[in-house]
């Protein structure tokens, strides 16, 4: 299905244009294509309400978007990043959400004041039409203002970590934050020799995902060394040592 890379195919067909120029629109009272990308996110979050709609209640009524006016005043001064995050959030939770619908469920309807009645199927077949009309939108208005993606690498928003804070929540351990955007954050945490982390560490609200660079890291269960890489779930906890001393790198992607 085009809906399952379509969010690959946006940021290549966006890859190194300037944000200023994303935001600038194809013409007076005419939309950019930064206000496109916000109109993608917000269908996508209101076809999460209508699919779910129809998937509670018997033929409800679904709600319809008032596109204009929510880009006009609900993405005032919004970055290309956030919007991105919000229209890729919206679709990953879609997405997953079919994966597990039956083919009943599928054929649920509900009833939108424009289109009438429509099955959760008929649903994602709209998302997947609305994708690609949108698409070809964005390509217009790159024609029409003379941009171009580009074929050449783009690390004009890359950043380089720093050391934003230090602190040592005991027992010797060191914890120094270097990287944070919103909730997300990026650690290096040192453990001593023989020392343990002081207390539980609770993964909330978020998961924590653990590099090992050097030594041994021992979460209680396991002795995991040098090049593992740990996954733990939100709400997971543990309270590491280390007999010989590990050096980690630590990853919040969602706080």
């Amino acid at each position: 299905m085009k809906v399952m890379n379509f969010h690959s195919r946006l940021l290549l067909a966006i890859h190194g244009i300037p944000e200023a120029d994303l935001q600038r629109p194809e013409a007076e009272e005419k939309w950019s294509i930064a206000d496109v990308i916000a109109h993608l996110g917000d269908l996508e979050l209101v076809y999460a309400v209508r699919i779910r709609t129809a998937l509670a209640v018997d033929e409800p009524d679904v709600p319809a978007l008032k596109q204009e006016q929510w880009v006009a005043n609900v993405h005032r001064r919004e970055p290309l990043s956030e919007l991105l995050e919000q229209f890729w959030f919206h679709r990953r939770m879609n997405l997953d959400l079919k994966a597990r619908l039956t083919e009943e469920e599928l054929a649920r309807k509900g009833k939108h004041p424009d289109y009438g009645p429509i099955t959760i199927a008929q649903m994602y077949e709209r998302i997947e039409n609305h994708d690609e009309k949108h698409l070809r939108q964005i390509e217009r208005i790159k024609q029409t203002l003379g941009l171009k993606a580009t074929e050449t690498p783009d690390v004009s928003n890359v950043v380089a970590g720093s050391l934003i804070e230090e602190r040592f929540p005991g027992n010797g351990v060191r914890v120094r934050e270097i990287w944070r955007e919103g909730a997300r954050s990026a650690l290096e945490v040192e453990i001593p020799a023989g020392a343990q982390w002081p207390g539980v560490d609770y993964h909330v609200p978020g998961p924590e995902e653990v590099y090992v660079l050097s030594g041994d890291f021992d979460d209680g269960a396991n002795v995991y060394r040098a090049g593992t890489f740990l996954h733990h779930p939100a709400g997971s906890s543990h309270s590491p040592r280390s007999v010989d001393g590990c050096r980690l790198f630590v990853f919040y992607p969602e706080g």
